[in-house]
């Protein structure tokens, strides 16, 4: 291995949508790769992703909110393996 993640998440409400978080994953962008967007919405849930650091290394937060609602959240960190 040369890079690695660790991240986990938790449900919060019985509104977390499986279906909606993998959505949001298959947007993460080249350049911000670790997980999801900045910003994805759909069908009223709301995707929320910020992170800080490089691929070298990094850490972030990612949030799901159905409505007002925050129905799930995950920490995750990682970087290059030296």
């Amino acid at each position: 291995a040369i890079w690695c993640m660790n991240y986990s998440g938790h449900t919060l409400a019985p509104t977390f949508s499986g279906d909606f978080l993998k959505l949001a994953l298959q947007r993460g962008t080249p350049d911000a790769p670790y997980r999801g967007p900045q910003l994805f919405q759909q069908d009223g849930y709301t995707y929320v992703c910020q992170n800080q650091g490089s691929i070298e290394w990094f850490s972030g937060t990612e949030a799901i909110f159905f409505g007002e609602q925050l129905v799930y959240e995950c920490r995750f960190h990682g970087g290059w393996v030296r």
